[in-house]
């Protein structure tokens, strides 16, 4: 019985701990691995959910809009995406600014779960996340607007920030 337990908290241990953790599957796991990348500190791994450039053109390619209009948006793309990525890295400075405010000390907070609301445009699904914690009996959440499911599965496309979960 003790080998069996020790290997399922192995198992878990290194899914949901792990920063090379395939978090992108679904919005669930995106959640779970956004909120690792900040309870570790790793920028990387929060990096790796960033909308690309490649992602947005095989999202463009699932519409069905004109040659003339897809042209158009790759255009568009092309401008706006490097910039996009720097704004989202800089989320993630700004929602441990956020904690350090809050006194929030990411290695001691509990994980509650991930909330999210789904919506379609064209053929494309988009999600609004809510990554719900618990801190010192206080219960906070990290909102990723705009979440999209790509070719490569969920990344985040919009802000990024921490709040106070609203008392129900």
């Amino acid at each position: 019985m003790f080998k069996k337990l020790f290997l399922l908290a192995i198992f878990v241990i290194t899914t949901n701990c792990s920063p090379s953790y395939k978090g992108n599957d679904s919005v669930e796991h995106l959640g779970q691995t956004i909120f690792n990348a900040f309870v570790n500190d790793n920028f990387d791994e929060f990096k790796k959910y960033i909308i690309t450039f490649d992602d947005r053109v095989a999202l463009l390619d699932s519409t069905n809009f004109s040659e003339v209009k897809k042209n158009a948006y790759l255009r568009k793309y092309d401008e706006e995406t490097p910039e996009l990525a720097k704004t989202i890295e800089g989320y993630f400075a700004s929602v441990k600014n956020q904690a350090k405010e809050k006194n929030i000390v990411f290695k001691k907070v509990e994980f509650e779960k991930v909330e999210y609301r789904l919506s379609k445009y064209t053929n494309n699904t988009y999600a609004l996340v809510n990554i719900v914690f618990n801190y010192n009996n206080v219960k906070y959440f990290i909102r990723l607007l705009d979440c999209i499911n790509t070719n490569r599965g969920w990344v985040m496309s919009g802000d990024v920030y921490l709040e106070i979960y609203p008392v129900e």
